[in-house]
């Protein structure tokens, strides 16, 4: 049988008695819990909520989808990001009705800020009977982000009112297989067609004519 030996039996190992700072342990790493929530929540460019629906995209055009419409008021007053191949930045003008999801394709009203210039306040619009600024939602919020990205934070929306999104560059793989980027919409290639019945999933604008229903 093997035997396992101590190769140091005359060493004296000091134990620590931890009792006296465990409370101070615990408050301290509760602290730092704390302090990385609050700033997590105090900067938007780290704190924001990302959205990808290609339906966003102010290209898509369809009222026939079941559930139509959309409605993004669960995202008031809550800092999102735009990503994926339904576009990264909201457009600076009217986009028609019916566009986007919604009753109400919400679009900005003033220009996208800099780098560096802070949160930039103003006016939100969106379509509305035919008149370009018929809704507004005034104290919308801009923000500029280090890694190239804007977000956006607009305090109170409506049902039937849904963020648009369009490309800032367009480049052949922006709007995914078989669909083209042209001036930040996504449509689809010559020869095809999406169906107007379902909508986009997260990779395909279903320009193939089948997608799932997903989105």
């Amino acid at each position: 049988m093997f035997h396992l030996s101590y190769p140091f039996p005359n060493l004296q190992v000091p134990c620590w008695n931890w009792d006296p700072v465990l409370p101070f342990l615990f408050k301290i790493s509760i602290f730092f819990a704390f302090f990385l929530c609050y700033a997590t929540h105090l900067d938007p460019c780290v704190g924001y909520l990302e959205i990808s629906s290609l339906w966003r995209n102010i290209g898509f055009y369809s009222t026939s989808f079941s559930g139509f419409p959309l409605c993004d008021s669960g995202y008031s007053g809550q800092w999102i990001r735009l990503t994926g191949i339904g576009g990264d930045v909201m457009p600076e003008f009217c986009i028609p009705s019916y566009h986007c999801g919604g009753h109400c394709p919400l679009y900005l009203g003033f220009s996208h800020p800099n780098l560096g210039d802070g949160i930039k306040t103003g006016n939100a619009y969106c379509m509305w009977k035919g008149y370009c600024g018929e809704v507004v939602l005034s104290n919308t919020q801009v923000l500029a982000c280090p890694g190239g990205y804007y977000v956006y934070n607009v305090p109170s929306i409506f049902c039937q009112v849904t963020f648009s999104a369009m490309h800032s560059v367009c480049n052949d793989t922006s709007c995914g297989p078989l669909a083209q980027c042209i001036t930040g919409a996504c449509i689809c290639q010559p020869g095809y067609l999406a169906p107007a019945m379902i909508l986009p999933t997260h990779d395909s604008y279903c320009c193939e004519g089948k997608c799932d229903s997903a989105f």
